[in-house]
């Protein structure tokens, strides 16, 4: 039997290509933001359901209307907004969780997501949650020299990723950017530089039992000791024990004990003193220590212990360059343990989108009005599609030879146009049960004797009159003109059908698709 897993990351490489490919300076592509279907529901309140067919995706170009050229500045990564809530517990960052657990959510039990924003819309991500502590207060500030990390009174480790301006176009409600580099426009830059491979948080396995911390007497020494006596009268039996760590006045910082001789009272000390110290009033403290080991170098914690038991284990330096690290308690108990989390790859904050599991991308339309976006017309779909062949060629358009806007109806000249042919309607040559040619009126332009026509079907005939209910006479079409795009030439992406949105003059379209991968 054999296991595996498709890794987020894939997600994430699928969305920010389909982002920079927009951008892309050579040979970019070519995708389009469309707009269709005037024609009205059975029930206007209630947008028919669209599949991922072949019959579908055709229907959708039968009713598309018009159509605006993507660019790259349309698009940008985003990710949920997470605001966040007093009183709740937050996932913290953990290199043996995936994102899937990361993210999870579940407010019922007040559980919340490794990442928030605050409400001076700075993003964060928790790296330590004290233990699985509730967080009573919210996050704030940059973390301006220390490396971004912000510790709040409560004990949580956020570590602050970037800030995005309210005035940004793609942040929403729901919704807010998320750079892959906060180097770019439209982001604050960060003010600290990501650590690779640093030690931010320790977890704690097992807390063990027996570890005491103590005080002991020793004789008086001098400068430059390196063993010291302990009093004759001091019970050592649960107070000292190999690389512990000591301390007192004239004990360097980070000292520890090397080696223990009970016989003759010596405690071998790993550095030597550095002013003298000892006798009654001057004790020595024993403290149990934890150290990391691994490829990296730099990091150091402080291990807190109470009633026998390791309470807490506090990262002091994060280090860096480990990719693989062990933690080590000494002490005068037994079983503790702990486990050191290293970062991600490059380290907190260099790769926000990826870090924070971005598998999203928006894009932002404004549709004014414009020959190709007439003010008279109504529209129940949008979508995005992607390298259409201009009409009768046999290859897709290039960034440089398509339209910024296009107009996808096809467009019949009558010799007139009187006020008979309705909006909506049918119209057709040949006869209504066997039409030769047929089409629904999108719109009108009757200073042009212009009808502009979706949902066309077989081939006019110039000089033929053109019918429909209100007009069964009909009227002579003198001339035509095709939609821009080859129909069903192009890959639609993306399609939703929603509710008639009526265009007007003064009416300027902000549309938001998301799209999800």
């Amino acid at each position: 039997m054999s296991t595996s897993y498709i890794s987020r990351k894939n997600r994430f490489n699928n969305t920010t290509q389909f982002k920079e490919s927009f951008s892309e300076s050579s040979n970019p592509t070519v995708g389009y933001f469309f707009i269709g279907n005037s024609i009205p529901y059975e029930n206007e309140s209630l947008p028919i359901d669209i599949e991922d067919t072949v019959f579908d995706e055709k229907t959708v170009w039968n009713n598309m209307i018009a159509a605006k050229k993507i660019i790259g500045s349309d698009l940008e990564l985003i990710i949920p907004k997470k605001i966040y809530v007093n009183n709740c517990y937050y996932i913290q960052y953990d290199d043996k969780l995936s994102l899937n657990d990361l993210l999870i959510s579940n407010t019922e039990s007040q559980l919340y997501p490794f990442y928030v924003i605050n409400n001076e819309n700075h993003v964060y991500k928790c790296l330590s949650n004290n233990y699985g502590s509730i967080s009573t207060i919210e996050p704030t500030g940059t973390g301006q020299g220390t490396s971004g990390v912000v510790t709040t009174t409560d004990s949580y480790d956020w570590q602050y990723m970037y800030t995005v301006p309210e005035s940004n176009k793609f942040y929403t409600n729901n919704w807010i950017p998320v750079p892959i580099n906060t180097n770019k426009l439209g982001y604050l830059e960060n003010n600290f530089t990501p650590i690779d491979g640093g030690i931010f948080s320790i977890s704690l396995e097992n807390s063990g039992n027996n570890y005491f911390n103590g005080i002991i007497e020793v004789n008086p020494f001098t400068s430059s000791c390196t063993i010291l006596t302990y009093s004759a009268t001091t019970d050592v039996s649960n107070t000292i024990s190999l690389n512990m760590e000591i301390s007192g006045n004239g004990i360097q910082q980070g000292t520890y004990i090397q080696n223990i001789d009970l016989f003759n009272r010596y405690i071998y000390l790993s550095y030597p003193t550095i002013s003298s110290g000892g006798s009654s009033g001057n004790n020595i403290q024993t403290l149990t220590r934890t150290i990391i080991v691994g490829d990296g170098f730099g990091a150091i914690c402080n291990t807190f212990v109470a009633n026998g038991s390791v309470t807490q284990i506090r990262v002091d330096n994060f280090g860096q360059e480990y990719n693989y690290a062990s933690v080590l308690i000494y002490g005068t108990g037994q079983d503790a343990s702990a486990r050191a989390i290293i970062s991600p790859k490059f380290g907190h904050g260099y790769n926000p989108a990826k870090e924070l599991g971005c598998n999203t991308v928006m894009v932002v339309m404004n549709l004014n009005t414009s020959n190709n976006f007439s003010a008279n017309t109504t529209f129940r779909q949008y979508g995005i599609m992607v390298d259409p062949y201009k009409y009768g060629e046999t290859s897709p358009v290039t960034f440089s030879n398509s339209e910024s806007t296009i107009s996808q109806t096809t467009n019949v000249i009558l010799l007139e146009l009187n006020t008979e042919y309705e909006l909506n309607e049918l119209v057709y040559q040949g006869s209504s049960d066997n039409p030769t040619f047929s089409g629904i009126i999108n719109e009108k332009v009757v200073n042009e004797n212009k009808l502009k026509l979706i949902d066309v079907k077989g081939s006019i005939t110039i000089g033929s009159v053109l019918k429909s209910n209100s007009e069964i006479s009909g009227i002579s079409v003198q001339d035509i003109e095709y939609p821009e795009f080859e129909p069903y030439s192009g890959d639609v992406l993306f399609v939703r059908n929603i509710e008639a949105i009526q265009r007007s003059e003064e009416q300027i379209e902000n549309i938001k698709v998301i799209v999800q991968f």
